[in-house]
């Protein structure tokens, strides 16, 4: 009886870890071709993952092929993944405060040490980062916050944050991101925008996003100063809502602060405004000191005839 059971139980395991494997080939999949399509239009990875995202959920293939959706993005399933984008957001958002650059101070002598014991740094910065947290997690504050502030206190620690970013920013990108991003597209169910209030809502949400970042960054910039292209080139980059739009949208959802409706207006919002800042910003960018950054950075796909024309 016992090892019947015991094997019943195996079984149960493998079919589940099966359709686990399956349903993270076609996310990673899906979301490296949507990336690379849209990279073609100078967009981030980003707004590529979400589109796969959009693809593959209740939006399209969920609603023509419901049966298929519910074979390879499995319900019990679900869980699973909240929690493996939650890991990837705690990673992120670690690498986020590490970033974060309070002050100019530059420590020498570090790097032969950093290196040599690089093994052992990052398995132990890792195990102290999910300790911070499960700190903010156990006093009620979401976990990604507890990363968050352990990267920036971390942040100017250069040589830390080059053998963590060696380490553990490619696997990040190319496993826990497409996670993170690509389930936010599949829980995003354009159908719950189902009235015109819900349509004229959504213009008006866009609408007040756009006009509050890129129209109220414009202005404080001028009023610095700044001329009016490189003010639009700010405003531009301000409007871009990416990745803190949908954490933020996300953990309302979590929270259950945000109905079904309210989670598509704010995650079609966020990528709104982020697809619009490529054609923004290389319209606004000519003649600005940011234009040879951008071009350098390699954020710009140049046209040959663009190229002849640059002075």
């Amino acid at each position: 009886m016992f090892p019947f059971a015991a094997s019943t139980g195996a079984m149960e395991i493998e079919e589940l870890l099966l359709k686990a494997l399956l349903q993270l080939i076609v996310i990673i999949v899906a979301a490296r071709v949507f990336a690379a399509i849209f990279r073609k239009f100078a967009q981030t990875a980003m707004v590529g993952d979400i589109a796969a995202g959009l693809i593959l959920g209740p939006s399209c293939f969920g609603y023509f092929f419901p049966e298929a959706s519910r074979a390879v993005f499995d319900p019990a399933l679900a869980e699973t993944f909240v929690v493996l984008s939650h890991v990837g957001l705690i990673l992120l958002l670690f690498v986020v405060g590490l970033e974060f650059n309070f002050s100019h101070l530059r420590w020498h002598g570090r790097s032969a040490l950093a290196i040599a014991f690089s093994g052992i740094v990052v398995p132990l910065l890792l195990v102290v980062m999910f300790m911070a947290a499960l700190a903010t997690s156990k006093i009620g504050i979401f976990a990604i916050f507890g990363a968050f502030l352990l990267g920036t206190v971390l942040s100017d620690e250069t040589d830390f944050r080059e053998v963590f970013g060696r380490h553990v920013r490619d696997f990040l990108t190319v496993f826990f991101l497409p996670i993170f991003f690509t389930y936010t597209g599949l829980r995003t169910n354009i159908g719950a925008l189902n009235t015109w209030t819900h349509w004229a809502l959504l213009l008006g949400v866009l609408a007040c996003a756009v006009a509050g970042k890129l129209g109220g960054c414009w202005i404080a910039a001028r009023t610095s100063g700044f001329p009016p292209r490189d003010s639009a080139c700010i405003g531009a980059l301000k409007n871009a809502r990416g990745l803190m739009g949908l954490v933020v949208t996300n953990v309302g959802r979590d929270l259950g602060v945000i109905p079904d409706s309210v989670f598509c207006m704010l995650a079609i919002m966020s990528l709104a405004t982020t697809v619009m800042t490529t054609p923004l910003l290389l319209n606004f960018m000519r003649h600005t000191e940011f234009e040879p950054f951008i071009r350098l950075s390699g954020f710009q796909h140049e046209r040959p005839e663009e190229t002849a024309n640059v002075s």
